[in-house]
């Protein structure tokens, strides 16, 4: 799966604006889809990993350098044999802590198993909702757009409905789509998947709000793609 939005190629975005051109020609509804690189800050995580990877660097450094013995008749006459012990144990962790940390949040696999899976949906949701409202998704004439909204670096999506189309629709529907984004993600990877998930969720709104010939497009048929 491509990690990195700035990755995905021209032909994978015009497939995806193609999807929405498509998928609104057959609704009203505006749908904008988005994908992030990462939604959330999760600084303590990688601090945690960073205290753990610095304590196993100073227990190795302890292990590799004790404290020198040191007999009155050595002939040595340096700094002291603890002080430098303690020196080595410092920097031997706070070397591991950096090593850890900066590990940490570059491998988006390690920090999904680090993280708890409620904080990870919970920066997700709140940053799906910030795109919802950036995106002015909400300033729509008949309040009818919805967010398909992808955070790569979690492997969580949302899908938010405007006001209107929640009243209208079943909150069913929403997680319909959402599940059938992942089943299709897991299946045939991002783009594939947002491409059918996009189609799909032009067919459910049909119904409830169906093509109108004199409605205006009020949002870009594009794919939306935040480097976080």
């Amino acid at each position: 799966m491509n990690s990195n939005p700035q990755q995905f190629s021209p032909e994978e975005l015009h497939q995806i604006n193609a999807a929405v051109l498509t998928a609104e020609s057959t609704t009203s509804a505006e749908i904008v889809p988005v994908i992030a690189s990462r939604s959330g800050n999760y600084d303590r995580v990688e601090d945690l990993f960073g205290v753990f990877t610095g304590s196993v660097s100073a227990c190795i450094a302890a292990y590799l350098w004790p404290v020198m013995n040191i007999s009155e008749n050595s002939g040595y006459w340096g700094y002291s044999p603890s002080l430098l012990f303690t020196i080595r144990l410092l920097l031997a962790f706070y070397g591991g802590f950096i090593f850890g940390a900066v590990v940490c949040s570059r491998f988006n696999s390690l920090l999904r198993l680090l993280a708890p899976d409620a904080l990870m949906r919970a920066e997700v949701h709140q940053r799906a909702q910030s795109v919802f409202m950036d995106q002015r998704i909400h300033h729509t004439s008949r309040r009818s757009g919805i967010l398909i909204y992808l955070s790569l670096a979690e492997h969580i999506a949302v899908v938010l409905p405007d006001q209107n189309m929640e009243t209208v629709m079943a909150r069913e529907t929403a997680e319909d789509i959402c599940r059938q984004l992942t089943r299709e993600i897991r299946t045939h990877g991002v783009i594939p998947a947002l491409d059918r998930t996009i189609r799909l969720t032009g067919e459910k709104l049909a119904a409830a709000f169906p093509a109108i010939e004199t409605s205006e497009n009020e949002l870009p048929n594009a794919l939306v793609v935040l480097d976080s």
